[in-house]
């Protein structure tokens, strides 16, 4: 993810006038944090309902990894055309 932002950043400013380039880095900022926080509660969530443990880290963990594959795969598709 940490890859992700400087060119996220630029293609984000880049895309909107001058003039409001405040506001679309401003908005990939904001969706960066919705995003980190939904994905800490979804994965603590899945950890919870393993009672905690092992298996539970294991599974969140697990499910964190083919999230950011899922996220990495579908921008390559979307941007490499």
């Amino acid at each position: 993810m940490g890859f992700a932002t400087g060119p996220l950043m630029g293609a984000a400013v880049g895309a909107v006038p001058a003039a409001r380039s405040g506001t679309g880095s401003a908005v990939i900022n904001v969706a960066r944090m919705v995003g980190a926080a939904l994905g800490v509660a979804a994965l603590g969530a899945v950890y919870a309902a393993f009672r905690g443990g092992p298996e539970g880290l294991r599974l969140a963990t697990v499910c964190g990894g083919v999230a950011q594959l899922s996220g990495a795969a579908y921008a390559w598709r979307t941007t490499a055309a």
